[in-house]
Parts: C-alpha cells; structure tokens; sequence
C-alpha cells in the first residue's frame, strides 16, 4: 500500500527562491513536452507511411529523452535545479494523456460524459497554476538535528521541515508545493517496502540492464538468458483486527459529518453521530470576515459608474472584472490577502484533523463496514446551497475510510448506488417510495416507527454489513425481493463479490494464525 506525508517546510529565502526555480522549470517543461505533443500528433494524423507514423507516434518516453538533449543547448538554466523538475513533469504529462485517453474509452462504452477530472492536458500558466516540482528518492535524504527534522535538497541543503517525518515503509519519492502561502513537501512511502530491499519493479529493470550490457558485449543467447535478478522483499503479513467479525455502517450526510452505526457479535450496538467542531465554525467566520474585507478592498480600486436597474433607478456600482486582468495590489491588500490565505490554511488543517480522527475511531472499532456510493458532484449541481455538502467532506471522509480499513485489516465497502438505505425501514425492511429529501424525521406507514434519516440510513448500511459476515440466504434474498426489479441483479452481484472478499480474508487470516501456532511449538 502506498500511503503520503505532508509536512510544512521553513525555508531559508534562498532555500524558497530555489523552490520557485524548480517549479518554474516543472510548469516550462510541461508546456514544451505538450507543444510537441500536439505538433507531432497532428503530423501523425496526417502521415500515411506506416513506418514514418509508427516513428511520428507521441510519447513521454521520446520526449524525455529529447528534454535532456535539448536542455544543454537551448535551456542551460534548467541546470542551476535537480533533474527531476523537467523529467518528472513530462513524465506526468504522459500519464495524464494515459488517463485521459482511457477515460474517453470508458465513457464512449458506457454511452456517458466524460468526467472532468480525467481530461486532457492543458497549457499550463503561472497564475492559475499551483507552483510545485518532484523529487526523487535517491534525490533526497532525511535527517535529525537535535530533535528537528531536516531535509536536504539538491543544490540547496538540508531545510527544516516543522515536524518529525515517521517511519512507513519505503520512501519512493516527495513533491513539494506552495499552497495558501506555505512550502509543503508531500512524502510518497510504500509500506510493503524498504529501504536496501529489491523490488519486482527494481529487480526487473536491473535484470533487463543487465542483460542489455550483456548483448552489447557479444555474449550468446544462452548466456543472456543465464542473466536473472531476483526480488528480496520479503512476504509481509496481512494485519490482524481485533475486531474483525463486528459491523458497521456509515451515513455521511450534510446536517453532520457522518452517522455511524456498530453492531458487535454479542449484539451490542454501538451508534454515533459527528458533527463539524466549535474551533472549525469559528474559523468559518472568521474567513468570511476576511474574505469581505479583501474583496472591498479590491472594489475600490475599481471605477465607479452609473448604472440603469429595471425598475428605472440610477444606482453607482464598481466596473466588472475583466477575465485576465491584472490587478497590481497594495502593500494593504497583501496583509488582508495573506490573513485569507491564513484561515483558509487553519481550515482545512481543522477539518482534516476531524476527519482522519473520527475515521480511524470508525475503523478501529469493527472490521467490515459498509458505506454509501454517492454520486456527490451531482449532489452538488442539484443543491441548491450546495455549500453545506463542499463543507461536510463526503467523498474524503469515504476516501479515508477505505484505505484505513485495508491499512488496519479489515474491509471496507461501498453499498451498491441505487440501494434504498434512507428509504427502508430498518425494523420491518418497508421501503418508503414517497420519502423526499427533506424529510429527515419520518414515520414507517407499514410499522409506525419513528425514524431518523441518517440513523436508519446507518442502520440498513450496517445490516448489509451483516449478511457479507454471516452469509445469510433467506435474509439476503428478503432484502433483494423488497427491491425494485431493475435494481435485484446489481445488489446480487455486489453481495456476491463482497463475500469473497470477505472470505478470501477470513482464510488468510486462519492460514496466519495456524503458522504463528506451529512457530511456537517448532
């Protein structure tokens, strides 16, 4: 698994100078990678010889070795930063290409748009674009200096990073951004991995060096093929709950954070609601306070004119920005625009902190959950104060849950889309068709139960939950009847994938146990 780190930097003013130049050679390779990239497509859209369009074709891999030959003539100042602030970009922009062309594919099959996040590259420009570069591992190094963590970039030295980095595996590479006003350096580590360990990866391209050193030496087909480089990492145990055999669900929602709902073998229940903290709304105000004030400022730099209303009224307004302007700011606006950028940065440190605090408690008390499949950009477009759902952190809430689960090992799943969990009752398993969005107290009309949203929600999530660990048929075929025709084969099938999962797991697990048993009588 790969798990990230970041850390807030203090750099020294020559130390942050040096990270504007590398990402200023980051964002110019990019765009010279892409203007190649479209050049060379369109002559190879129009090339007919097979063999002149197959040496035409885009690729990173062309362009990166191009990058480095270029640089020494044309681009000498691409030498005064490390390397991989080119390299690197131009291999993400082939990546990015990789991506998008895939996701074309896929929507094309599934007759859907495409979604934003996968598109194509663009040009990128230095206002609009957050100024960042990559680091490689053997570019980089860790080290403590009298309780300070430190580390040392090329070219520069050792900078100070503000807290101690932990130990979690392989370090495979880092970025360093600057983002509300701070350096940050985002560490990427491989917990299945360490370091002075061989990869397969690693041992596969040393393998391949080789056996190319070996060719261009004259060596037989046979001595080459005598030529192989093994992997030395070592089998890694998969993590013991010790909670595995509880359930739980969990509803995020916009009225709080998440509601969740444990049940343990013993049928104890376990119910919590989370709600966004004190420190988190006065932070909110906070920002809006400085947000007014920053934007005022700006409007007076603004000329006023007259403006005609519907009504017939003559009313003095500020002229309207004009998309690409720029706007020269005041030693003033600096301050106010730095105090936003501030509070922005205690926000989401405030909601980050609630988030993996309440998803690890979540986690490591019980081993299978089961949460919601929201689609929530489309929630967000039909909101219509779609403030309260960007405020609630859905999809990262989820997000965490999901890779903290396999960390931990325990599993977690995301309930089919069109499963009725707000709409079925909990205790006699109604579904209740003419429930609205706003209805988050509600009556059963088949029991006369009175219900929570969010709880029952949590409820039916947890009872999914239930019938992947005990493997119930007759509950499972009860629930899958109450549903809509059209929606039966997709809740089977995602019942029947999650307890293989669930199994495959389970028997690991026994296999573990059993060898730790024999090791103690061996």
């Amino acid at each position: 698994m790969m798990l990230g780190r970041q850390i807030v930097l203090e750099p020294t003013a020559a130390a942050a100078e040096y990270c504007r130049k590398a990402a200023g050679t980051h964002l110019f390779a990019w765009n010279w990678a892409l203007g190649r990239w479209e050049e060379d497509y369109e002559a190879w859209k129009a090339e007919t010889d097979p063999e002149k369009k197959k040496a035409l074709k885009p690729s990173a891999k062309r362009y990166k070795s191009e990058w480095a030959e270029v640089r020494k003539t044309n681009f000498p100042w691409s030498f005064d930063v490390t390397k991989c602030a080119g390299t690197q970009a131009i291999l993400d922009l082939g990546k990015t290409f990789e991506c998008a062309i895939k996701e074309t594919a896929l929507a094309r099959k599934e007759r859907r748009a495409r979604r934003p996040m996968f598109g194509f590259p663009r040009f990128k420009n230095k206002r609009h674009c957050e100024p960042s570069f990559a680091l490689w591992n053997d570019q980089i190094s860790f080290t403590v200096i009298n309780d300070r963590q430190y580390v040392k970039l090329p070219h520069v030295g050792l900078v100070r990073m503000r807290e101690l980095l932990p130990s979690m595996g392989g370090i495979l590479g880092a970025r360093i951004r600057f983002h509300r006003g701070k350096w940050k350096i985002s560490v990427q580590f491989d917990t299945d991995w360490n370091d002075g360990e061989i990869s397969d990866k690693a041992a596969m391209m040393a393998q391949s060096a080789a056996r190319k050193e070996a060719k261009a030496a004259g060596a037989t087909a046979a001595e080459i093929e005598a030529i192989v480089v093994t992997a030395n990492r070592p089998e890694r145990l998969v993590p013991i709950h010790p909670h595995f055999e509880r359930t739980g669900g969990v509803d995020a929602g916009q009225r709080c954070l998440a509601t969740s709902h444990v049940k343990a073998a013993d049928g104890s229940v376990i119910a919590h609601a989370t709600g966004p903290s004190s420190a988190l709304k006065r932070r909110l105000k906070k920002l809006r306070l400085a947000s007014k004030r920053f934007n005022k400022g700006l409007q007076r730099k603004r000329k006023k004119v007259q403006k005609t209303t519907r009504s017939g009224k003559v009313k003095t307004v500020y002229e309207p920005w004009v998309r690409g302007e720029k706007l020269e700011l005041s030693n003033r606006d600096k301050r106010r625009k730095q105090r936003v950028q501030t509070v922005q940065w205690g926000i989401a440190n405030e909601r980050d902190d609630l988030l993996h605090k309440e998803s690890t408690a979540l986690v490591r008390s019980c081993g299978v959950l089961v949460g919601e499949n929201l689609n929530v950009s489309g929630m967000i477009k039909a909101a219509s104060n779609p403030l309260s759902l960007l405020d609630s952190s859905m999809a990262r809430y989820l997000d965490l849950l999901e890779y903290k689960a396999e960390r931990d090992g325990g599993l977690f799943f995301r309930a089919p889309r069109f499963f009725p969990s707000s709409k079925r009752c909990a205790d006699c398993g109604h579904i209740h068709a003419d429930l609205k969005r706003g209805d988050y107290q509600w009556t059963c009309p088949a029991c006369g139960v009175a219900h929570d949203r969010d709880a029952n929600a949590a409820r039916n999530l947890e009872y999914l939950a239930r019938l992947i660990v005990l493997d119930d048929e007759t509950a499972a075929l009860g629930l899958v009847a109450a549903m809509d025709p059209d929606k039966r084969i997709g809740l089977v099938k995602w019942l029947n994938v999650a307890r293989m999962k669930y199994q495959e797991l389970k028997s690991i697990r026994l296999k573990q146990a059993n060898a730790f048993s024999q090791s103690l009588f061996d």
